[in-house]
């Protein structure tokens, strides 16, 4: 019996081991590709329960995954993957200003739910559209405006868990789990963790002591209220004072009640226990906002004039370098940083800040940008107080990446792991904003007016672009300067090409020469590698009306079946038209993503040149050559 059968009937969900889905959940965003054993699905704790239960049993590692990012293969492994995103994606309540979620619950998914009450959640990853609550816990997510609301650990009041003998502990009361936990810490000396507060990796048993000694670090306003520990100024819990030892560690005699076990959770990267709910906290949603870039000569400039913006309450302070900068002229999709530049700066700083009014926020804006130039630091500061401004200013999620989000996992046995993944997510559905909507209506006018009215498709399209740019100004501003013009002409070129040749009777001269050579065979070999030449600088749709004459003259000795030479021609033009002189080609090159243009116009170039050579060939060698077709 598979492993997959052992398992299925223990669970609601669903378990499979099908090559299919293996082979599915085998990778990650990493360079790294496992196939695991199995892959389950379950509805709710119980089934996590059961499935742990059954692999203990079996001795068989688990890895639960999210649907968050991973850089290191953190969510691949030979083990029984749980896909928490699937089914336990629920958000279970709302109360205050806490959320009760499930662990698949992606991060703007609960956002959405949380606007209509005016908060959020704090942590804000730049993979918010796939990061789950869970993974998020898993590895202590923060983000960009970490500064102001910290990281996941500041923001979990709760968790329910599922350990690796299948137990399900009341973290915050368990008479067995803390005492033996504090009973290990004692002999851990603490006073080695950095004091900085934004550290994040491995566990945090800082945090796991109510009463570990305040340590500084934590910016003002920050959630841990300046201190490393979780307690709020003025000590432990129910206002008793945190104790410290000889060299300001903890002391020797604090027990169990001093131990929190859910800080020790967050951040373990799913090795203690998985989770299967949280309670977390949110926050108010700022009122207003407003940015402020700065513009340096070097990289260690920008960071000299971080401690500036820090000092006015930054809600978030990015750095971006000269590689970065370099990028966003070279590609479409970051047209907009380059938009913003004034000069050639060696380096930009983002700064954020959040408050009640607008005012509030230009003012800190403006003294900022004061002191900044008081002190010597970069030579222009863009500011982006009205909303209009804001909007040219490219999104946190497109200047840079956090870290990858895990999901809190366990693996009973021999082996615990993590994982995120890249696999389904949830999240409330497509929305479309008004101007997406019409802009589709745009789309679908245009579609209307060419082929059912026979209207021109050049002027229906102008007419189109400028009703949408009347509609929404601000969302077309910059929109001229992102059309990839280069592609544009080569379009209008090959469709010219076209016509001149047809005009001109070059098709006719060629076909009726090429056919006089005499051998029928050779003939449409080299008919075919015209086609593919021609097709290779222009258009299989637009050139194969214009080649096909090219075989009218050899078709009508007889020589060769019509059906042969039309689908090698066919073939012949198809499989050129993507070198990067082609329309085909040239619309790839114009919106490659993922690597630099250059470098994807180097490949493609590589590619049409070897079946330039070799694809006409092989078309005239199965299709013509052994006639057998009519």
């Amino acid at each position: 019996m598979s492993l997959a059968a052992k398992l299925a009937p223990l669970i609601g969900g669903d378990v499979r081991d099908d090559p299919y889905t293996r082979h599915l959940y085998a990778s990650d965003a990493s360079m790294y590709a496992i196939e695991p054993l199995a892959v389950a699905f379950p509805r709710d704790a119980g089934d996590v329960q059961a499935l742990v239960a059954a692999c203990v049993e079996l001795g068989v590692p688990v890895l639960p995954r999210g649907a968050g990012t991973s850089l290191a293969g953190q969510t691949v492994g030979a083990a029984v993957i749980v896909d928490f995103s699937r089914h336990m994606n629920r958000i279970l309540e709302i109360d205050g200003a806490t959320a009760r979620v499930q662990p698949g619950v992606v991060q703007d998914q609960l956002n959405r739910a949380a606007r209509g009450h005016g908060l959020m959640f704090g942590p804000d990853t730049s993979t918010s559209n796939r990061a789950t609550i869970g993974g998020m816990i898993g590895n202590n997510s923060a983000g960009s405006h970490s500064v102001r609301y910290g990281s996941t650990i500041d923001h979990v009041e709760s968790l329910r868990v599922v350990l690796a003998d299948a137990t399900t502990p009341d973290l915050a009361m368990d008479a067995r789990l803390k005492p033996a936990v504090a009973e290990v810490l004692r002999g851990v000396d603490l006073t080695g963790f950095p004091r900085f507060w934004r550290h994040s990796g491995g566990y945090r048993l800082d945090r796991a002591l109510r009463t570990f000694p305040a340590t500084g670090g934590a910016p003002a306003g920050h959630p841990t209220g300046g201190l490393t520990g979780s307690d709020p100024p003025g000590g432990g819990p129910a206002g008793r004072p945190g104790r410290e030892g000889p060299g300001g560690g903890p002391a020797i005699g604090y027990g169990p009640d001093d131990v929190d076990l859910t800080k020790l959770i967050v951040g373990s990267e799913g090795t203690l226990a998985v989770v299967t709910e949280a309670t977390v906290r949110l926050v108010e949603r700022p009122r207003a906002k407003a940015i402020a870039v700065g513009h340096f000569t070097s990289t260690l400039a920008a960071v000299a004039a971080t401690a500036d913006a820090l000092a006015f309450d930054a809600a978030s302070v990015e750095l971006l370098d000269k590689a970065i900068l370099d990028l966003s002229r070279q590609r479409v999709d970051y047209a907009a940083l380059s938009g913003i530049l004034a000069g050639d700066p060696e380096a930009l700083l983002f700064v954020e800040f959040f408050g009640d009014t607008p005012a509030e926020v230009a003012d800190r804006v403006g003294k900022l940008a004061a002191t900044w130039k008081a002190n010597g630091h970069g030579y222009h500061t863009l500011r982006a107080v009205a909303e209009r401004d804001q909007a040219a200013v490219p999104a946190p999620d497109t200047r840079t990446t956090t870290a990858p989000d895990t999901q809190t996992t366990t693996g009973p046995g021999t082996r615990t792991t993590t994982g995120p993944d890249t696999a389904a997510t949830t999240g409330g559905g497509l929305r479309l904003t008004p101007h997406q909507a019409l802009t589709l209506t745009g789309i679908v006018a245009l579609c209307l007016a060419v082929l059912v009215f026979k209207l021109d498709v050049g002027l229906t399209a102008v007419t189109v672009a400028v009703i949408l740019s009347l509609a929404s100004p601000k969302a077309n501003k910059g929109a001229v300067e992102k059309v990839a013009w280069p592609t544009v002409l080569l379009i209008c070129g090959v469709v010219t090409y076209v016509g001149v040749l047809q005009e001109i009777g070059t098709v006719d001269y060629v076909g009726t020469s090429v056919a006089a050579i005499g051998i029928p065979l050779l003939v449409a070999l080299l008919i075919c590698y015209v086609g593919g030449v021609v097709s290779a600088f222009a258009s299989t749709v637009g050139i194969l009306g214009a080649l096909v004459p090219l075989a009218v003259p050899l078709l009508g000795t007889g020589a060769l079946g019509p059906i042969a030479m039309i689908a090698a021609l066919s073939v012949s033009s198809a499989i050129l038209d993507v070198s990067p002189f082609s329309t085909t080609g040239a619309l790839l090159v114009a919106n490659v993503r993922g690597m630099q243009r250059d470098v994807f116009y180097r490949k493609l170039l590589a590619y049409g040149a070897v079946i330039v050579v070799a694809g006409p060939l092989a078309a005239w060698g199965v299709l013509v050559a052994p006639g057998w077709l009519g």
